[in-house]
């Protein structure tokens, strides 16, 4: 094995432990959150097709709405509601540091294998600076979100919420989202690059499936629940197919000439 070969496979190598240190404590925040609930909106049998109390809550489009995720205040529904939304946010702040470092160390694991592989696109540093700048935007909006969130529970009527309230959580809320997504994509291309002709080449879809599920999610009068679609089992699924990629290449002995999708 010549020089540049183990230099590239131990770069591979430390980029696959950040991916699975990132991974894990994504995981384990994950597995909390879902241990405290994922409970269904006080009116489950809602327009907007919202399963999930903790998506409706965060792309709520109206002070209304808030009352249709959370309940009446100050009854047992809603006081039930609201302690699972107040805790679930509360575990968040440990969550929105976990998911960004997850997804950068995605980023950077595809730099890396797209570099020891030579290809033109996302080995450059301009890519991968992209996909930082995107990580601290996922961990900003979903931050100033989760202050909203937590004011929000506390109003005890509609009157109480007033349409700024509403739309500093609108906006905060795609920006988290709208850098997810947007990584998503990154992530996709930085795939499609690396993969070539390879059968690998076919998982990419997923990724770019996500993006725009999440596109069509967000833009105004666009369908929301399928935000909740592609953050519950499209994105999900794009990550563990990279995380078992980074986990093979962690394992893969040093083999000369053996960098390959």
């Amino acid at each position: 094995m010549n020089q540049t070969d183990s230099n590239q496979q131990k770069r591979i190598k430390r980029a696959s432990l950040w991916v699975m240190i990132a991974a894990a404590a994504t995981i384990v925040t994950a597995a909390i959150i879902m241990l405290v609930g994922n409970p269904a909106p006080y009116l489950a049998d809602n327009a907007f097709g919202f399963k999930s109390a903790i998506i409706w809550f965060e792309l709520v489009n109206s002070p209304a709405e808030v009352f249709d995720v959370l309940g009446p205040y100050g009854t047992s529904d809603g006081d039930y509601l609201r302690l699972i939304m107040d805790t679930i946010n509360e575990i968040d702040f440990a969550f929105m540091i976990a998911y960004p470092a997850l997804m950068a160390a995605f980023m950077y694991y595809l730099y890396v294998l797209n570099g020891a592989l030579g290809r033109v696109y996302f080995s450059e540093r301009f890519y991968l600076y992209a996909g930082f700048i995107l990580a601290v935007c996922m961990w900003l909006g979903d931050l100033m979100e989760n202050i909203q969130l937590l004011q929000l529970t506390r109003a005890e009527s509609v009157q109480a919420i007033s349409d700024g309230d509403i739309l500093a959580l609108q906006v905060w809320t795609r920006v988290k989202w709208g850098a997810l997504f947007l990584g998503m994509l990154h992530l996709g291309l930085a795939w499609f690059a690396y993969s070539g002709r390879k059968w690998t080449l076919l998982l990419g879809p997923i990724f770019i499936a996500t993006f725009l599920m999440g596109l069509f999610g967000l833009v105004p009068r666009g369908d929301r629940a399928l935000v909740e679609l592609a953050s519950s089992i499209f994105m999900p699924a794009s990550w563990i197919i990279v995380l078992i990629h980074a986990i093979s290449k962690w394992f893969q002995p040093y083999v000369s000439n053996r960098i390959e999708p």
